[in-house]
Formats: C-alpha cells, sequence, structure tokens
C-alpha cells in the first residue's frame, strides 16, 4: 500500500506545531519579590525573560535615539510606563531595554583607553562600560519620576582570580532604585552579556535585577556604607575573605558546612558538606590557581550524594593552592584552597590500597 506524500507532511506539521505548543507551556522559573516589612510578595517575573513590551518600540521613538537622545529617553521613559499599573515592571521594563540594546564596550575595556561615558554617549554609540550603562538606567528612572542613584565600587569581575591580591578601589558602577519607599539594587551591565576573550558576547540576564544585597555583596562593594542596603553592613575586611558566589549559587545550595571563606588552609583532607535544593545535580571542578583544570581532580575529590546533601572528600597529594570549583547547570561557586602538606594515609587506608592493587594483579593474571 503507497504512503501518502501528502498526508505524511501534514501529519509531520501536526506534530511540530504540538511540539512547540508543550516547549511554550513549559513553565520559567520565577523571581518573587518580597517586600521586608511585611514578607509579602510584591512582584514577581520570569527569570532572563525581557518584557515583551521593549520588543516593539515605536520607530518614531527608535528613530530619535541618534539624532536626539533626550527627547529619546523621554518618550521612551512615556512608552514602558504605559499601562503599567507597578512601579516594579515600569523599573524592570528601564532594566530590560538598556540590557538588550546597549553591548559591553570590550575594546575600550581592553585598550585601557574608556571614553567618556553618559547616557548620550551608550544610546549614540550603542556600546559602553559599566558608568555609561548605570548612567542611562539612571537618566531613564529620572523621566519615570521614580528615584535612582548610580553607585561606584568594587566588583569581582572578568579580571577577578581568587589568589590574585585583592586592592579595595572603585572599578565597577551599578543603581539603587527606589520603589515604594524601599531601595532595591540593580547592575545593567552585568545583565547584559559577559566577556570571551577579549570580545563582549551578549546575553540578557535577570541576575541582577532587584538581586537581595546579602547576595549582591558577595561581588559588589560599594564605597559607602549605606549603599549596601545592609544592617549592619559589612566590613572590607570581611568582604576579603568571602567566597566568590555567584548569584545562582542561592538558587541551588541551601548550606555550607563547614563554611567556608574566600580561600581555607587545608592540611592534606577537608570534608565538606554541601545542602542542596531538591533535583540538583552538583558538580565540582579542581583547578590550579591560574584556573586550569588538574588531571588529578577524579582522584582529587570524591564526590557522593545522599538526597538533598552532598559529600565532598578533597585529598591533596601534592601542597600548593588549588580551586574548587562548583557547578550545577550553571557555575554557581569558586573556594580557593591552600594546601600546606600532602595528605599522609593512615595504615588502614595503606593497607586497603595494596589489597585493591593486589587484586587488580590477580584479575590481570587471568585475563
Amino acid at each position: 500500500m503507497k504512503k501518502n506524500p501528502v498526508r505524511i507532511i501534514f501529519v509531520l506539521i501536526i506534530l511540530f506545531v504540538l511540539a512547540l505548543s508543550v516547549c511554550s507551556t513549559t513553565p520559567q522559573q520565577k523571581t518573587n519579590i518580597i517586600e521586608q516589612a511585611t514578607g509579602e510578595t510584591v512582584f514577581s517575573f520570569s527569570q532572563d525573560m525581557a518584557d515583551k513590551s521593549i520588543m516593539n518600540i515605536p520607530k518614531y521613538i527608535n528613530d530619535l535615539r541618534y539624532v536626539n537622545p533626550d527627547k529619546f529617553v523621554f518618550l521612551l521613559a512615556l512608552y514602558i510606563s504605559k499601562d503599567s499599573r507597578n512601579d516594579f515592571r515600569t523599573v524592570k521594563r528601564a532594566h530590560d531595554w538598556v540590557a538588550l540594546n546597549i553591548k559591553y564596550d570590550a575594546q575600550a575595556y581592553f585598550s585601557g583607553s574608556i571614553p567618556y561615558q553618559s547616557y548620550q554617549t551608550a544610546l549614540i554609540s550603542g556600546r559602553a562600560v559599566c558608568a555609561g550603562y548605570a548612567d542611562l538606567f539612571k537618566k531613564i528612572c529620572d523621566e519615570l519620576n521614580i528615584e535612582s542613584k548610580s553607585i561606584s565600587g568594587h566588583a569581582r569581575g572578568y579580571s577577578y582570580s581568587l589568589f590574585d591580591d585583592e586592592s579595595i578601589t572603585s572599578n565597577h558602577a551599578w543603581n539603587m532604585v527606589k520603589i515604594y519607599d524601599n531601595w532595591y539594587l540593580v547592575d545593567c551591565t552585568w545583565d547584559s552579556g559577559y566577556l570571551e576573550g577579549n570580545r563582549s558576547v551578549q546575553k540578557y540576564k535577570t541576575d541582577y535585577l532587584f538581586i537581595k544585597p546579602e547576595r549582591m555583596i558577595y561581588s559588589h562593594f560599594p564605597i559607602w556604607q549605606t549603599d549596601q542596603l545592609l544592617n549592619p553592613p559589612i566590613t572590607k575586611d570581611e568582604y576579603l575573605d568571602m567566597p566568590a558566589y555567584k548569584p545562582q549559587f542561592f538558587k541551588y545550595i541551601t548550606e555550607v558546612k563547614p563554611n567556608l571563606g574566600k580561600i581555607t588552609k587545608v592540611d592534606g583532607r577537608i570534608k565538606i558538606n554541601f545542602y542542596v535544593n531538591n533535583d540538583t545535580n552538583l558538580i565540582i571542578q579542581v583547578l590550579n590557581a591560574y584556573e586550569i583544570e588538574t588531571l588529578e581532580t577524579k582522584k582529587i575529590c570524591r564526590l557522593i550524594n545522599y538526597g538533598n546533601k552532598y559529600e565532598a572528600v578533597l585529598t591533596f597529594s601534592e601542597p600548593g593552592d588549588y580551586i574548587v570549583r562548583l557547578f550545577s547547570t550553571e557555575w554557581l561557586a569558586d573556594y580557593g584552597m591552600t594546601v600546606t602538606s600532602a595528605y599522609k594515609p593512615t595504615l588502614q587506608e595503606t593497607k586497603m590500597q595494596e589489597m585493591g592493587e593486589s587484586l587488580k594483579k590477580d584479575m590481570l593474571k587471568f585475563k
């Protein structure tokens, strides 16, 4: 019996449409903004998803961007506040426009010759470093009549390395914004993409949109203590001892025992317990101080899963500086380990190892 090619094509189209509908209904992870005083959720948004209205800015507004930046920002603010009954949604739209439409100026950053940064130059050139992002976001908030501020301080960004001497100098700019009498932190630069080699990669995220101050502090240390939005604020020395956590860390890890700092001294062996959220698949990578993975990773790290807990036993055969890097579906954190001496196995461990080697030899004889 001959198969009807038209019917086959029709069935394939139906299957394709059904597959698309299944994909489109996959629930997105939500970020909930909790009002501290009441404990109520005041706003929710889908992680890493831009507001659809930002994709449809009218042409007559877009055309003004390069010839009249001030009028463009004025009309953009009118557009993004239209039909927005919530200041959180309005500010998210401002964040989304900046993160989607301004690309990080990698050429200026790597040349060491950074031009003057302002909202006008960011709009006209389409490129900026952090100060330009922060100034543009603030300008849009000004036009929205929403109080905001540009913050300067130290950030653990592209050039950060665990074992480098960390001098707390101002090397980054971000924002804080006041919504319904409470201040919130925003970093449009880091939500616009990342540096790969000497080039900038545009990739929209919401990791640093309304990020909790107690999470932001792991990577952003403002010049003024009040800009931490922490009570009490942390000191410079406390910041210097904090491990390098990504915002994603808190999506997967609930607790670490012992509580590790930026660099931990290890006498040969250390056991760490990572308590995780449901369905978290934890991966550990061991690198040297130059962030090159050691060939001994599997020998160094024994990782066992006990449901919502992972037990990591790290055994080092050589002294030196190591980086223990955590992954799940994303890069989560880095811990520094300064190993002062090689691990010396106990007598029982030595005997067990000898028995294992002897068993291997016996098995090879019968092959």
